[in-house]
C-alpha cells in the first residue's frame, strides 16, 4: 500500500513554521559588545566573533595538569616530549662591569649580556639548557615554564632558611617541619661546573628564567634574568643585530597568515648597588635637569635603589626600535624586580594580547600597564609620528630614579594595512521586518583604535555611520523599503583605507509571508534597542502554526490507507 502524502494545509503551515523559526534564529539577540569587544590577530585571521571569550576560550596544551601520568614528574605526556624537536642552548655566567647613573656596577649575566639571552622557540619544542658556572657563586636556572621534572626545576638550593620541610621527601606524614636539610638531587651548578636542564614548551607566551640560588634576590637584581619567548606553531623569526649589554632583544616577526611585526623586549629591575647616592645626593656627571632650567634650592631625588630598563637607567637610556610610523610594534614587557611597576607609552596606546593563547587574543587596550614582581605581557601597539618618545614608570619616582627607556620611531611610514569587518547579524538569507539592529564587528590590524568609523547602506543607498567602531551596530527600518530581497552592506574606515565590504542579503515580510496575509512583525512597534536584527514574531504566532502543522501531521498519519 502507498502512503498518503500530507494534505497541502498541512504542507503550507509546516513552511510558514519553518520559515518563522528560521528568521526567529536569525534575529537571536546577542549582546552588545560596543567597542570593548575583542579582537584576535595572528593565527586565525585576525577577525574575532563578538561571542568570543578572550579570558575562557584558552588553547589545551598537550599536557594535562595530572602529576600521576607520565613519568610521575607532572609531565604529562612524555612521549610528546620525547618525539619533539630538541633546541639546545647554552648559558654561561660571566660578571660584567656596567655604568648605573654614573655608579660602577658588578653585574652577574649570561653571556656577558642582561637581560640574558632572549631564547626564540616554537611552541611544541624541547628545549635543552646548559648552564656553564664562571662565577665562583652556585647558579641555576628555573623557568616560568610549566610541567617540568623536578630536576629541572633549578630551586634546590633555595634554601637553606630557619626551619622548612624536608624538602626531598614529599610524604606529609614523614615530612616533619624542622632544620633545613639540602635536597638530594641538587640542580644547580657549582662554581666551575655545568648542569643542564630539559624543558617541554606546550604553550605559546612569554615566560621568565632567571637563577633561583638563594639569596635569589641578590641574584636577580645583578642581572641573572631573561625571557623564553615561546611562538605559535606557523610563526617565524629573525633576530636583528645584538647589543653589547642587551644582547639580542630586538627580532623582526612574521606570524602564519603573512603579518609581519618589529619586536622588542623590556625587563624591569632594581638595583642597590653600594656607592650609590644617598636621598637627596647628586649623582656626579649626571645632570637632572636641562641646560638653562633653574635649579636653585631643588633636591635631585632619593637613587639608593636604582630603577632600570633592561639593566639601563636614563644616563645610558635603552631604546625600543627604531621602528617606522604605522609600523605593528610587539613590546613584551615583564618586571623581573621587587616592586610594582607602572609601563607607560607616551602619545600611544597599545592592545594587551593574552600571551597564552594560540590566536593572540586582544584582552584590552591601555596606556598604562601595572606589572607585579614576577609578571610579563604581550602588548601591541601602531607607532605613531617620529620622535623619541618616552616609555617609563608610571610609578613616577621610579622613573626619576633610572626607569625610563624610550619608544625610537624614524623614517617613512609602513605600508598602511585595510580593516577588516564582519556581520554578525541578521544572518545572510533571514526574513526580516520591522525595526531590526544590524550589528558585528570590525578591526584593524594595524591597531585597534585606528579603526576610526564604520558604515552601513542598504541596496545602493547612501552610507550612513554606525554606532560604534569595535563592536558597531546600526538601527535600520525596514518598513522605508519594499517586501522582497535587499542587500545590507557595511565597510570600515581607519582614516586612510576602507575596508573590502561585506554585504548579506535579507527578505523583508512586513506586509507578512506569501500565503499567510498576517504581519511577521510590527513596523515600528518594537524599540530600537530590543530589536535581534531578524524577524522576531510573537511566540503566540508560532505556537498556533506549530500546533496546527503537528495537528495536520498527525491526522495525517493516522488516515486509512
Amino acid at each position: 500500500m502507498t502512503k498518503r502524502s500530507p494534505s497541502p494545509i498541512v504542507m503550507l503551515a509546516s513552511l510558514a513554521v519553518s520559515l518563522l523559526l528560521v528568521a526567529s534564529v536569525g534575529g537571536a539577540g546577542k549582546p552588545d559588545v560596543g567597542d570593548a569587544d575583542p579582537n584576535v590577530f595572528g593565527s586565525h585571521g585576525g577577525l574575532g566573533h563578538a561571542d568570543s571569550n578572550p579570558l575562557t576560550d584558552l588553547p589545551i596544551g598537550t599536557h594535562q595538569a595530572n602529576p600521576d601520568e607520565g613519568d610521575g614528574s607532572g609531565a604529562g605526556d612524555a612521549g610528546a616530549e620525547e618525539a619533539a624537536p630538541t633546541v639546545a642552548v647554552q648559558l654561561e655566567v660571566v660578571k660584567k662591569t656596567v655604568d648605573v647613573l654614573g655608579v660602577p656596577v658588578e653585574a652577574w649575566t649570561f653571556n656577558g649580556v642582561v637581560p640574558g639571552p632572549i631564547i626564540r622557540i616554537t611552541e611544541g619544542t624541547r628545549l635543552e639548557v646548559t648552564l656553564v658556572n664562571g662565577h665562583d657563586q652556585a647558579h641555576s636556572i628555573h623557568t616560568h615554564l610549566r610541567y617540568n621534572a623536578l630536576a629541572s626545576d633549578g630551586s634546590s638550593d633555595t634554601a637553606p632558611l630557619p626551619i622548612v620541610p624536608h624538602q626531598h621527601n614529599p610524604f606529609p606524614a614523614e615530612n616533619p617541619i624542622g632544620p633545613a636539610e639540602p635536597r638530594e638531587d641538587r640542580d644547580v651548578a657549582d662554581p666551575g661546573q655545568s648542569y643542564t636542564y630539559t624543558f617541554f614548551a606546550d604553550t605559546p607566551g612569554t615566560f621568565l628564567y632567571h637563577c633561583h640560588v638563594f639569596v635569589a634576590t641578590e641574584h636577580i637584581s645583578r642581572g641573572l634574568y631573561g625571557l623564553i619567548v615561546v611562538y605559535p606553531e606557523g610563526w617565524s623569526w629573525e633576530d636583528l643585530p645584538a647589543d653589547e649589554l642587551n644582547g639580542n632583544t630586538k627580532s623582526r616577526v612574521t606570524d602564519d597568515q603573512g603579518h609581519e611585526y618589529f619586536e622588542d623586549v623590556v625587563m624591569i629591575s632594581e638595583i642597590s648597588p653600594a656607592g650609590a647616592p644617598s636621598p637627596g645626593a647628586a649623582i656626579p656627571g649626571v645632570p637632572w635637569y636641562p641646560s638653562g632650567v633653574p635649579t636653585s634650592g631643588v633636591t635631585p631625588p632619593a637613587v639608593g635603589k636604582i630603577h632600570m630598563a633592561n639593566f639601563r637607567a636614563w644616563n645610558d637610556p635603552y631604546v625600543v626600535g627604531p621602528v617606522r610610523p604605522n609600523e605593528r610594534t610587539i613590546i613584551r614587557v615583564a618586571n623581573i624586580g621587587d616592586e610594582l611597576h607602572d609601563w607607560h607609552v607616551h602619545s600611544h596606546w597599545f592592545d594587551v594580547i593574552d600571551k597564552l593563547s594560540r590566536e593572540k587574543r586582544v584582552l584590552y587596550t591601555a596606556d598604562t600597564l601595572l606589572l607585579g614582581p614576577g609578571d610579563s605581557a604581550e602588548t601591541m601597539l601602531t607607532a605613531g609620528q617620529p620622535g623619541y618618545w618616552f616609555m617609563h614608570d608610571h610609578i613616577v619616582p621610579q622613573a626619576l630614579t633610572g626607569m625610563v627607556p624610550w619608544l625610537l620611531i624614524e623614517g617613512d611610514p609602513a605600508p598602511n594595512t585595510p580593516p577588516g569587518i564582519l556581520i554578525d547579524q541578521p544572518l545572510d538569507g533571514g526574513v526580516v521586518a520591522g525595526r531590526v539592529l544590524v550589528s558585528g564587528v570590525a578591526e584593524n590590524f594595524e591597531g585597534r583604535e585606528l579603526v576610526r568609523s564604520v558604515e552601513v547602506r542598504v541596496d545602493d543607498g547612501s552610507w550612513e555611520s554606525a554606532q560604534g567602531r569595535l563592536g558597531w551596530r546600526f538601527a535600520w527600518d525596514s518598513t522605508l523599503v519594499s517586501d522582497g530581497l535587499h542587500t545590507i552592506s557595511v565597510r570600515a574606515f581607519d582614516g586612510v583605507d576602507y575596508s573590502p565590504e561585506q554585504a548579506v542579503g535579507v527578505y523583508v515580510a512586513n506586509a507578512g509571508l506569501p500565503g499567510l496575509g498576517a504581519p511577521v512583525q510590527g513596523g515600528s512597534s518594537q524599540p530600537e534597542d530590543e530589536s535581534a536584527g531578524g524577524a522576531s514574531p510573537g511566540w503566540g504566532a508560532v505556537t498556533i502554526l506549530a500546533t496546527l502543522a503537528l495537528a495536520g501531521w498527525f491526522m495525517a498519519r493516522r488516515r486509512p490507507e
